[in-house]
């Protein structure tokens, strides 16, 4: 076979118990899996299986239970697995294809949860899913008017799920004797099938690693948005609790920039994208500051604005006022909050996306400047709307503000 010997193929084994996958396995590595205690557990369920000089990893799995009511819970189960070993992102344990085993001998029965399953990995997971028929014992050229192979593929497509003709794979791993030992079936199909995988796999693996960055990158953001909620209620409270004028601005200069930090580490660090240098990312944000304060919408205090960038090193502070002079309300202070951290999530996605650059953000790209500032000015007035809807995030800093205005008056 013609395939690059550097390349390691990941290649995951499913199908009912009983219809061939140890021994598709054992002659896909070629070992006997059972025998040689190769075997690395990845899982309660998963095992992968490789020997020296190989360029296939084959993970196997324990047999498909068709049972009422658990097909459901099974396509999870297995998908979460997938999911685990995709989030890698690392080209030699991703998961490049799925042989689905049927058994071409004996009853021949193909189930309706077994098509939902397979349309599932191929049409929601996006993974390529070969469907083996195991000992195939005809003769090749009866292959596309076999009625079982006919019969496989209407189930898949009335799932959903519309495969290409070679994806449909006849195999025999092993000479079988027929006629009590008269004649002989040649093995066939194997090899054909390696090729396919390995050219597929090939060609598949920028897009594969492409995807579940994209995926990575999108979990990332929403873990990052809840925390941005978080942070925002926080910043309610500081700002309702404190009664003296512009000193809710050092306060929360001091909560963006946690808040900053954290986002950053979220996005490119624990969705393993990108490699930039923190430091001049967030002076580079840090640079931003002032203009996105202003594109909010406003009067800016310049002064407490600079103020409160020298007490913290933020990407984003916070100096706007409705009103006339400073930051005022619970409401007000969880908006501002919810803005920036989101817009903050923004520009490191759009960075981490490569639609903006680095250098853009330092040079200060008037473009980059407009395009972040509406976007700031959006997720102020969603945050208000937010917090207008969820009075449960900013109740109790409410009661707080009441109290300390109480207390600024009696001074007076």
């Amino acid at each position: 076979m013609n395939v690059d010997e550097k390349m390691l193929v990941n290649v995951m084994v499913c199908g009912k118990a009983g219809v061939g996958k140890t021994v598709l396995i054992n002659h896909l590595i070629g070992a006997e899996v059972g025998k040689t205690g190769i075997g690395k557990p990845i899982s309660i369920d998963i095992t992968s299986y490789t020997v020296p000089g190989s360029s296939m990893i084959c993970y196997d799995t324990p047999g498909f239970e068709i049972k009422q009511g658990q097909v459901k819970k099974a396509i999870e189960d297995f998908c979460k697995k997938i999911k685990e070993l995709q989030a890698s992102m690392d080209g030699n344990k991703m998961i490049d294809a799925v042989l689905y085993c049927v058994c071409y001998q004996g009853a021949q029965r193909f189930e309706v949860d077994e098509a939902k399953f397979i349309a599932h990995l191929s049409n929601k997971m996006k993974i390529p899913v070969y469907i083996i028929f195991t000992q195939y014992s005809n003769s090749p050229d009866t292959w596309d008017s076999d009625a079982y192979h006919q019969k496989v593929a209407s189930q898949l497509i009335e799932a959903g799920c519309v495969l290409r003709n070679n994806h449909f794979c006849p195999v025999l791993c092993y000479e079988m004797p027929v006629y009590g030992g008269k004649f002989t079936i040649p093995a066939y199909g194997l090899d054909e099938v390696v090729e396919l995988i390995f050219e597929e796999a090939l060609m598949n693996r920028a897009d594969k690693i492409a995807n579940a960055k994209i995926s990575s990158l999108r979990i990332a953001c929403d873990t990052a948005e809840k925390w941005v909620i978080f942070y925002s209620g926080i910043a309610a409270m500081e700002v309702a609790a404190i009664a003296l004028p512009g000193a809710d601005i050092a306060a929360l200069a001091a909560n963006e920039a946690f808040m900053a930090g954290h986002i950053y580490d979220i996005i490119f660090k624990k969705s393993k994208i990108g490699n930039y240098d923190k430091e001049k990312v967030i002076k580079a944000l840090t640079e931003l500051a002032v203009p996105l304060i202003g594109s909010i919408g406003g009067p800016v205090v310049f002064n407490e604005a600079m103020k409160a960038l020298a007490l913290a090193a933020a990407p984003f502070t916070a100096g706007l006022s409705e009103g006339v002079a400073v930051l005022a309300g619970a409401i007000i202070g969880f908006a501002i909050t919810y803005a920036l951290g989101n817009t903050t999530i923004g520009i490191l996605k759009k960075l981490s996306a490569g639609s903006i650059t680095l250098e853009q953000l330092e040079s200060k790209d008037p473009k980059v400047l407009a395009e972040v500032g509406k976007m700031a000015k959006e997720q102020y007035y969603a945050g208000r709307k937010y917090a207008e809807e969820h009075p449960e995030q900013i109740r109790i800093r409410k009661k707080g503000a009441s109290a300390s205005k109480k207390k600024s008056n009696k001074n007076l």
